[in-house]
């Protein structure tokens, strides 16, 4: 089964926008979003700073991500990150999380998940009013910055005792138990339902999750001999081979490695699947996309070169020309161009649609498209072999 790819909400399509928004209403339609709002209200204090926040939450996106029903194209879901150091792009469209709350009430007023459009909120523990609240920057001034990001990162152990208190460990800024504070920061200056523990009741909780998620999956990356710790002898349902309420059946052992869960973020260069490629994606040595039932197929040789073929592998139509060099990677790249590195590491080539393009797709008809968030062409191919 190909694993997911959870992508940056700022790279999405319009289409691919409305189709999560829609997935979203569909959970909420089917009367199972509620009970995911309802989970995490119930003992908080299990999940919340303690060192299973990470692992709890990691499994409780990946359920989430799971109930979301298919496109109307019959596409698999994934939940997409929402990067706030990234202050250039915003969720808060109207064809996306909606905008801030009016002021007085703070009650959301526009988009799909406003009360005017249907959407509800509930609490088991406590009366909160029926209708979407945020207020941005009423909690604190601003969302966390790179360089926050950056310091949190570099912060080791997984966490470190007091487990339920205050020290130095890479969880507990991640989580906003000390500076630099990460999580918290962000439920604090969204503001409204985000700063109560039934968040979910805001989509918006989704995208910030899987941000968190993704920024866990950096720093196991980026620090491969570090652990999740307490490994043993930590408090009950805290350590590495205990059970996590409320789910019967998984251990924090089993979410360890998000990869093994099915899905993988975007700037891990997934491989590309399907007929296209998406920021991020990758093609490497004898990789390859196809469309019109497998008559047309874009490969990335093992001979450095990417070639577009018609019927098999005996009618070329395109080629980059990048023969006779050791493959290495060819890249959708996050600013939309589409470029081939060889082994060392070297850029031979590119697209050259920088800034024009996020997506590359390969038509029934044979042919290779670069279009932008808006679906408007910023390249195609022609019949243009390079040998």
């Amino acid at each position: 089964m190909a694993q997911l790819v959870r992508r940056n909400q700022a790279l999405l399509s319009e289409d691919q926008r409305k189709d999560f928004v829609t997935a979203v209403w569909g959970v909420k339609s089917g009367g199972h979003y509620d009970e995911f709002v309802k989970t995490h209200v119930s003992r908080p204090d299990s999940y919340h700073h303690v060192p299973t926040f990470l692992p709890w939450h990691r499994e409780f996106v990946r359920i989430f991500e799971v109930a979301l029903p298919p496109s109307t194209s019959g596409q698999t879901l994934s939940v997409p990150y929402w990067d706030w150091t990234d202050t250039g792009s915003s969720p808060w469209t109207d064809d996306f999380m909606g905008g801030n709350g009016r002021a007085g009430d703070d009650r959301v007023m526009t988009g799909r998940f406003a009360i005017s459009a249907g959407w509800n909120c509930i609490d088991p523990s406590r009366e909160i009013p029926s209708y979407l609240r945020r207020q941005f920057g009423a909690g604190v001034p601003h969302l966390p910055t790179a360089g926050d990001v950056s310091d949190c990162l570099a912060m080791t152990p997984y966490d470190s005792e007091p487990w339920e208190g205050v020290s130095q460990s890479f969880r507990k800024s991640l989580e906003g138990v000390i500076t630099p504070d990460i999580h918290n920061m962000v439920h604090r200056w969204i503001g409204g339902n985000m700063e109560l523990t039934s968040s979910p009741n805001d989509p918006v909780f989704w995208l910030h999750h899987a941000n968190i998620d993704r920024l866990w999956a950096q720093w196991q990356r980026e620090h491969p001999t570090e652990t999740y710790r307490p490994q043993s002898g930590g408090p009950p349902g805290q350590n590495v081979g205990d059970l996590m309420p409320p789910w019967s059946s998984v251990r924090v052992s089993a979410v360890l490695d998000h990869r093994s869960l099915g899905y993988v973020y975007d700037i891990e260069n997934p491989t590309a699947q399907g007929d296209r490629m998406y920021p991020g994606d990758t093609l490497r040595g004898g990789d390859s996309i196809s469309a019109g039932g497998g008559r047309y197929r874009l490969v990335y040789e093992t001979d450095g070169n990417l070639v577009l073929y018609q019927d098999g592998e005996h009618t070329p139509r395109w080629s980059s020309g990048t023969q006779r060099r050791s493959p290495g990677m060819c890249v959708m790249q996050m600013d939309g161009d589409l470029t081939i590195d060889d082994a060392d590491g070297q850029r031979v080539w590119s697209l050259g649609v920088d800034g024009r393009g996020n997506r590359l797709r390969l038509t029934a008809d044979g042919a290779m498209e670069v279009t932008g968030l808006s679906g408007a062409i910023a390249w195609r191919s022609t019949h243009d072999v390079m040998v």
